[in-house]
């Protein structure tokens, strides 16, 4: 691994990314933007084109002009594919397409890029195409949930084996968890690179809980918060921390369960807690900021994932970056991250008793968190940000050492900017 040093001393790229950025709430989302502004920071010539969704254009353009170290276009969806475990309409991948296929083009002519980025598996779909065009590599990040749904037989075989064709075909396919490398070697994309899914280690940080946000939230002084975060759909199996809740509240009445995050079965969560008639002990709040997250997770005693199936959550690694406890199902993407019993908890995956057994655990015992917490922020010193930036920006430049030299990107060099 290069030293940062070291790191800046190379010549910077030109990379154009095709996939999604903020405000679409997903992973795959925050790890781009993570990834462009690193390298934009650090000089390399960066442009984006990512969706949008006509009620998201305000909060995009917020974020597009808060970010004026990278270059991002837009192209409109009809809405935000969240579940890729599951293959969108032909009717969507057709207009997605019609989007890309409007602006990428001018945007590769005006860029000159050295290596075409698609964020995703699903924008394997269509980046290929333009890579062949140009004379471009190509570079997939697989964020995992399209992986997971190919593996699961959500997709139809023939879904299946033409994305696989196109994966196979990139220059080189990131893994951001070692187990889905694994995986997909296993449906024959052989080009497969592990980089570890990264996170900000300044911003998310042990710190003491955030009183404003607890009195906003409507948290006593005595009460346990507990927090779930995600895009409440079947596969993270929210509907489990209802059940849990139901369990444990029985035991401890003092707990609180915030809920971060929207999605398919918010609502069946919260009429689940209706007729449990546990409903004052959650908080719904929505899909937070980003910006927002380090303080809610600050906030929690414990912070429970009963995901059925995961690449590697951001939530996983941003929880025990800000030393908390994290209660997860035992999963091959919690196993990854969590030596169980010292720097974090997993119960069965569906066992609604064992959860609640090491949920309890967690918040009855503030030893045991606390030894928990400082573990877990330890090992998060293989999830930081500057170490993934240097083996991306090793990978874009032996990618784009493959093809014939036409000039000009040492032109465009900057030095670091201040970001």
């Amino acid at each position: 691994m290069l030293s940062d040093e070291r790191e800046e001393m190379l010549p910077a790229l030109s990379v154009v990314y095709v996939g999604t950025l903020p405000p679409h709430t997903g992973g795959s989302a925050v790890s781009g933007a993570l990834l462009l502004q690193g390298l934009a920071c650090r000089g390399w010539r960066i442009a984006s084109l990512s969706p949008l969704t006509k009620e998201s254009t305000h909060a995009a353009a917020t974020f597009d002009s808060d970010h004026p170290e990278m270059r991002i276009e837009r192209f409109e969806v009809p809405a935000y594919e969240t579940a890729p475990n599951e293959p969108a309409s032909d009717d969507y991948r057709r207009r997605e397409h019609e989007g890309i296929a409007a602006k990428l083009p001018q945007l590769i002519e005006e860029q000159r890029p050295d290596v075409l980025l698609a964020g995703r598996e699903t924008f394997a779909w269509h980046v290929p195409e333009f890579a062949e065009r140009y004379g471009l590599p190509y570079v997939v990040r697989a964020a995992g949930a399209t992986t997971i749904g190919m593996l699961r037989g959500q997709h139809p075989p023939d879904v299946t084996r033409r994305l696989v064709e196109r994966l196979a075909r990139a220059a080189a396919v990131v893994s951001p968890a070692a187990h889905l490398a694994r995986k997909l070697r296993s449906v024959g994309v052989a080009n497969v690179l592990h980089i570890a899914n990264a996170v900000d280690l300044d911003r998310f940080r042990p710190r003491p809980k955030d009183g404003r946000l607890l009195q906003q939230l409507g948290v006593g002084s005595g009460d346990r918060i507990v927090v779930h975060a995600s895009n409440l759909k079947a596969l993270k199996r929210p509907l489990d921390v209802v059940a849990c809740a139901r369990i444990a509240l029985e035991r401890d009445p003092c707990l609180v369960f915030v809920v971060a995050g929207d999605g398919p079965l918010r609502a069946a969560m919260e009429e689940e807690a209706r007729r449990a008639a546990i409903a004052g002990h959650f908080r719904f709040v929505g899909w937070i900021e980003q910006d927002e997250m380090p303080a809610y997770l600050n906030a929690a005693d414990a912070v429970v994932m009963p995901c059925e199936d995961e690449t590697l959550a951001r939530v996983y690694l941003e929880t025990m970056a800000c030393g908390r406890v994290l209660v997860a199902s035992d999963i091959d993407a919690a196993r990854e991250v969590v030596d169980d019993g010292r720097s974090g908890l997993l119960f069965r995956t569906g066992d609604i008793q064992h959860m609640a057994q090491k949920v309890l655990m967690a918040v009855g015992d503030a030893a045991l968190r606390d030894r928990l917490g400082r573990e877990a922020r330890a090992t998060m010193g293989r999830h930081a940000l500057a170490p993934a930036l240097n083996a991306y920006a090793q990978l874009f430049r032996d990618v784009a050492g493959r093809r014939p030299a036409r000039g000009g990107s040492d032109a465009w060099a900057t030095s670091p900017r201040s970001c």
